[in-house]
């Protein structure tokens, strides 16, 4: 699969932002990393340099801080090919080692499903992960920290002028619950 990964950033924290790009590498799928830079300062392209390697790729991004708000409308300028795959990532979620090859991606093959979300661990002030357990639709908690959403139905959705593509996708089309925590939220 071609997986697409963004990593939205206001504020640049440079250890996070590393630690998470180089998470996503995986063993089973082409992967391309967008750090997409929407701090006013700009640091993450004088400190972090561009990877083309063999199915890991990383790219610097700088955008406009204003924006922000518009960055799921803008996912094809963001894209510029074509992927199986996007997820959007926050510097605030962890994710695990591995987690692209864990997340059963290669779901997505059956064009029913739109999009994946996984559970997550709550992490407190002293670093314990208390695991929680996400529930099949319709979800009680409406916190989803890592959810991956089929590309074509994403650029669909933006394409017919749709103003929450995510929101769409989760409400109108078949989703699966992957039973694994594959990320940690801080529990403040």
């Amino acid at each position: 699969m071609k997986v697409l990964v963004n990593i939205v950033f206001k504020q640049y924290d440079k250890d996070a932002i590393f630690t998470m790009s180089e998470r996503c590498r995986s063993n089973n799928h082409d992967v391309t990393v967008n750090l997409c830079d929407y701090s006013l300062d700009k640091q993450a392209e004088k400190e972090i340099s561009e990877i083309d390697s063999d199915g890991f790729n990383q790219r610097i991004l700088n955008l406009n801080f204003e924006d922000i708000s518009e960055h799921d409308k803008n996912l094809t300028q963001i894209a510029k090919q074509e992927y199986d795959v996007v997820i959007d990532l926050q510097p605030s979620v962890e994710v695990e080692k591995n987690f692209l090859d864990e997340m059963e991606l290669e779901t997505f093959q059956d064009k029913n499903y739109g999009c994946l979300y996984t559970d997550f661990f709550s992490k407190t002030k002293n670093n314990y992960k208390i695991y929680v357990h996400q529930k099949s639709f319709p979800i009680s908690n409406n916190s989803l920290p890592l959810v991956a959403f089929a590309f074509n139905a994403y650029k669909d959705k933006i394409n017919n002028g749709d103003q929450n593509p995510k929101g769409s996708i989760l409400s109108s089309m078949v989703s699966k619950h992957i039973k694994k925590a594959l990320c940690s939220i801080g529990n403040v």
